[in-house]
């Protein structure tokens, strides 16, 4: 995964209209920290503040406001799809997280890395990003753990197949 070019916590003055019909050549992740009006499987509507979207390439992208907006935004490139699968989530949907200032946070650590010149540049901003898709994922399937990965559920399942334990019995001496 590669960023193009990233803000966080970006501010912008009404009224503020993105009409992009035929979306852009890339990834376009958003994180809306106000509330706006988006355009969404055909239908206008007011998203809360927290929601996200992230567009694929040549999605039609539409969002207004006739307030000051805040969101957090990057252009992306990459195995975006996948990474978004392996957490459950897909392009082109709307995420409405609860207690979202997780994403922000690390959307400031992914600009800060971005404008900088570090060792490992890319191998930490790839580590970030998955970690920015893994924290929306827990956000939105709630930590919910899949039967299998539950730490008590293979411990009950081993416990049953070894069988009852022997009943220990004290011994005279």
């Amino acid at each position: 995964m590669k960023i193009l070019s990233i803000r966080h916590n970006w501010p912008e003055n009404p009224p503020f209209l993105i009409d992009r019909p035929n979306g852009c050549p890339e990834y376009v992740l958003l994180h809306f920290i106000t509330p706006l009006l988006l355009l969404h499987d055909g239908k206008k509507q007011m998203v809360p503040a927290g929601s996200c979207i992230i567009y694929s390439p040549g999605h039609p992208q539409w969002f207004f406001s006739d307030k000051p907006i805040l969101h957090d935004w990057m252009h992306l490139e990459g195995n975006i799809p996948e990474m978004m699968a392996s957490v459950g989530l897909a392009p082109d949907t709307l995420y409405t997280p609860q207690e979202s200032h997780i994403l922000t946070e690390l959307t400031a650590e992914l600009e800060s890395e971005f404008f900088a010149e570090r060792a490992y540049k890319e191998l930490f901003s790839d580590a970030k990003l998955q970690e920015w898709f893994i924290q929306l994922g827990r956000k939105i399937h709630r930590n919910n753990i899949p039967p299998f990965e539950s730490f008590e559920l293979k411990c009950f399942l081993t416990s049953t197949e070894i069988g009852p334990f022997p009943k220990w019995q004290n011994a005279s001496v």
